[in-house]
């Protein structure tokens, strides 16, 4: 075990883990400080490397903590409401609701009596349909400015891409992007567009996502201050 000196005094111990790999890196979560090195490197090389690594790893943590924070309070408020499309509906647990849960006039119902669990995945399977509803409408608002059309537009599982595009055309976006604003929303949408015509984030990338989506630094940023809420669920 090694150990982190914060420049707030705190002290974090640093947990090693040795494995047959060829480099050494640090890898930071909310629950602490890992660093990965290969099986023989000497300690006193890995405790210089860490030291060298201070003010980035205290940012780091402390980056996390903040991120654990937000995520905590979206739990513990997950009892009273939900995000869908940047607006907080309203969460209630009725004896009488359906099995599957209902979404309708800013009210989520779920039945009463369900394990926080059951609960947890009524809400996802809920916004997966909100999602299929919404996420590929909001393509076609694009097609006057567009230099390539996408082959095809479908929903996918992951938490920490908000969209992706395949050299075939394919236009993914994550399911949990309908809890975001549409600002939001369309800024993802012209991102993976702009893939469509340079499939790297050069200069040229950047101003064709300018082009088809002149606001689009308005949705970069909310995601990149919020969007970790949005994988609570």
């Amino acid at each position: 075990m090694l150990w982190l000196n914060l420049p707030d005094g705190l002290v974090l111990p640093v947990r090693l883990c040795r494995s047959a790999r060829k480099t050494l890196a640090l890898h930071v979560t909310a629950e602490g400080i890992e660093a990965r090195a290969p099986l023989r490197m000497p300690q006193a090389r890995i405790e210089a490397f860490v030291r060298s690594k201070e003010t980035w790893l205290a940012k780091a943590w402390q980056r996390q903590q903040s991120r654990r924070q937000a995520q905590d309070a979206m739990q513990d408020a997950a009892g009273e409401g939900v995000w869908l499309l940047g607006e907080r509906w309203r969460l209630e647990r009725r004896p009488d609701c359906d099995a599957r849960g209902q979404w309708r006039d800013g009210l989520c119902l779920l039945p009463e009596g369900l394990a926080p669990a059951e609960e947890q995945r009524l809400l996802a399977l809920g916004l997966q349909k909100q999602a299929a509803r919404c996420l590929p409408g909001r393509v076609p608002q694009f097609a006057e400015r567009w230099q390539r059309a996408p082959v095809k537009v479908r929903l996918s599982p992951a938490r920490r891409r908000w969209g992706s595009c395949s050299a075939t055309g394919t236009v993914s976006l994550a399911w949990r992007l309908v809890q975001a604003p549409l600002f939001a929303i369309d800024y993802v949408v012209a991102h993976e567009l702009a893939h469509l015509v340079e499939m790297n984030h050069s200069v040229r990338f950047w101003a064709e996502v300018e082009r088809l989506y002149p606001d689009w630094r308005r949705g970069h940023d909310w995601l990149r201050h919020h969007g970790h809420l949005y994988a609570v669920i």
